[in-house]
């Protein structure tokens, strides 16, 4: 999981849908990253920080933690 950019989704009022709205993505893509199940290429990386509006570095927003 990406607690950071959950953190920053929640910070904004969002939920997957918001954020799938947002990137131009399905819903179902954005679960699939958020659980890890599909990989972040850089361009969706990019979008999704662009989106969320955040300070936050890539780096920062998709640091992977074990639950």
């Amino acid at each position: 999981m990406y607690p950071t950019l959950m953190a920053e989704i929640a910070r904004k009022g969002w939920g997957q849908k918001d954020l799938a709205e947002a990137t131009g993505m399905t819903q179902s893509a954005v679960s699939l990253l958020m659980r890890g199940k599909r990989r972040v290429t850089v361009d969706v990386a990019f979008q999704i920080q662009e989106a969320l509006g955040t300070p936050k570095t890539i780096d920062e927003l998709f640091r992977w933690r074990d639950r």
